[in-house]
Formats: C-alpha cells, structure tokens, sequence
C-alpha cells in the first residue's frame, strides 16, 4: 500500500504587502493606516512571522497596487485625519 504524502505548502502575504509598499513609496505606519492594523503587525507580515492577512485586508492591498500613488497618498492622509480625530489628537 502506497501512502501519498501531501506538504501543506505555506504561502505568506508579506510579498504582496511589501509589493503594494515599496510600488507607493508607503513606510509601513502609512500602511498600517490605510489597513487598519499597527506597523509592527505591517513588519510582522512581510517578515513572515505572521503569514496571512484576512480576506478584506488583502482585498485592500491589491486595490492599493491598482491605485496610483496620488491616490494612495490621499487615502493615507485621509485615513491619517481620521484616526488623529478618532483618538482626540
């Protein structure tokens, strides 16, 4: 009898995430802005310490890599307003 043996491959979204950075020139607390989460959760990512991001985040970055810059940089500032008055900044 013959086992198949199957390796769970393991992907990572740290490639995309750094993909959609470095296409914007966004250091990654903008990008932690634009997807909700803190830089260290960006640095984690790409690292691969963390492997996934969640379904809608990753939506969100691949819509970032369609945007051009200008527009990314609005929604960074956008988003940056908003937490600043979120938190009473």
């Amino acid at each position: 009898m013959t086992v198949a043996m199957t390796t769970a491959k393991t992907t990572t979204d740290g490639p995309l995430l750094l993909a959609a950075r470095e296409k914007h020139g966004l250091s990654q607390e903008d990008m932690g802005v634009l997807l909700g989460v803190t830089q260290p959760a960006i640095a984690h990512i790409e690292a691969g310490r963390n492997k996934r991001l969640s379904k809608l985040a990753r939506r969100e970055v691949q819509e970032i890599l369609s945007l051009t810059t200008e527009t990314v940089r609005r929604r960074v500032v956008a988003a940056g307003a908003y937490e600043r008055s979120a938190t009473g900044d």
